[in-house]
């Protein structure tokens, strides 16, 4: 024995790292979700936002006219 060990995997470990690859896999998903959700929410506020700004302008025009 010259203080050299060989690198020993020990299961615990092993484990653990499987225990965090499906953590980041799950946070990836829930990351990906979260992303999409707010893509459609953003939408959805600039559609009301423009189907709004449509209505006020049609409303100050017909106002006017009559």
């Amino acid at each position: 024995m010259n203080g050299y060990q060989p690198l020993r995997i020990l299961p615990g470990s092993l484990n653990k790292a499987k225990h965090l690859n499906t953590q980041q896999r799950q946070f990836r998903q829930f990351e990906l979700f979260f992303k999409n959700r707010i893509n459609h929410v953003q939408k959805w506020l600039l559609i009301s936002h423009y189907t709004m700004v449509v209505i006020h302008i049609f409303f100050n025009v017909t106002l006017q006219k009559g």
